[in-house]
């Protein structure tokens, strides 16, 4: 979907002091992060730094129907899944959209990376659907706090697996900002009985976006 040239130049090399659970940057030995809330996910992997050119893709696939472009995370994802695969894995599942935007946007970003995982575990889609959202506002535009506020009123587990859930489990989203919808989604499925979340973001920004006066 990207063209050699433009991808040889986007290409980036992680030399930072990283947090081994949610991979942002470090203060010193102090995770700012993981510091300043309960984490309930135990780990977060992301393919590529969310950077101006990532941005630009993502926007693209969701508002512009550029499916193809998507094709670009599958670049670095066989590393990332064998990482997460050397854990016991019973189900995956993404962080859901509501139905009105699964309607407007039915190709979510992550299907290529979701597809692959699926096929090496050898899984049925019927995982897709573990979660719900109630709430068709996005979080994109809001403040940190109401990031946070927002994504504890949106999302719920599907009745057929409340109380049901076992194991671990991979939650998959496109992006990694503050952290508020991962970490909602993280909790309600250890209410429900999985015992380790692992987080696959596509992009994800290695700096302190998630800071208070962070949007």
């Amino acid at each position: 979907g990207v063209c050699r040239k433009c991808y040889q130049i986007q290409r980036f090399k992680k030399k930072f002091s990283a947090c081994e659970v949610c991979q942002n940057i470090k203060n010193g030995d102090l995770c700012e992060f993981c510091e300043s809330r309960n984490v309930f996910f135990d780990k977060l992997f992301f393919i590529r730094e969310k950077n101006d050119f990532e941005r630009e893709i993502l926007n693209k696939i969701k508002f512009g129907n550029k499916i193809i472009l998507s094709n670009i995370f599958r670049i670095g994802f066989p590393k990332v899944m064998n990482l997460v695969l050397k854990e016991n894995i019973n189900f995956v599942t993404v962080v859901p959209s509501h139905k009105k935007t699964i309607r407007k946007r039915p190709f979510h970003p992550t299907t290529p990376v979701y597809k692959k995982l699926l096929n090496r575990l050898k899984f049925s889609s019927r995982n897709i659907s573990i979660l719900k959202k109630d709430s068709t506002e996005l979080q994109s535009g809001k403040t940190f706090t109401n990031r946070f506020l927002h994504a504890r009123k949106s999302f719920q587990i599907q009745k057929k697996f409340t109380k049901k859930l076992f194991g671990n489990a991979v939650l998959l989203d496109d992006i990694f900002t503050t952290g508020a919808t991962i970490n909602e989604c993280a909790k309600i499925l250890k209410e429900n009985g999985i015992q380790k979340v692992f987080v696959i973001v596509l992009a994800k920004k290695t700096s302190d976006e998630f800071r208070v006066d962070s949007k």
